[in-house]
């Protein structure tokens, strides 16, 4: 199971890290979303729906970890900043649904926080991947 679990959630951070940086118009500007079969990734819309499932199924996916004691892969660093990406991302849905409702602040706080909690997992895991090839 914990084999399992570790496939499905490196499948899940790769869906919601290509998801979260195609939200951004990268895929137009870049002429990415011209390539074929990468339209997709020039649509906001259908990318804001696939993060969103992502999200909660990877959501599920760490509390179902969490609560049958199955580690995933990662220390403490990890879990931090997976807590952190999760809590903003909640802000953030919370947003969505009630924008306004934290005030500009806020909102700033959990867009700046999401993003460059994100870009923090990702060279966590770059360092980690790195030293482990080190080794």
């Amino acid at each position: 199971m914990r084999k399992s679990m570790h496939l499905l959630s490196g499948l899940l951070l790769a869906a919601l890290a290509i998801s979260g940086v195609f939200q951004m118009p990268l895929g137009r500007r870049y002429y990415i979303a011209d390539l074929p079969g990468l339209a997709v990734l020039g649509d906001f819309h259908a990318l804001s729906v696939v993060h969103m499932l992502a999200a909660v199924a990877f959501t599920c996916l760490v509390a179902l970890a969490w609560t049958s004691r199955t580690r995933l892969s990662g220390g403490p660093l990890r879990a931090g900043l997976l807590a952190l990406l999760v809590t903003t991302g909640l802000a953030q849905a919370w947003l969505m649904a009630m924008p306004g409702s934290l005030g500009q602040t806020g909102t700033a706080v959990a867009k700046l926080g999401h993003v460059s909690t994100a870009m923090l997992l990702g060279i966590a895991a770059l360092n980690a991947r790195l030293r482990k090839r080190r080794d």
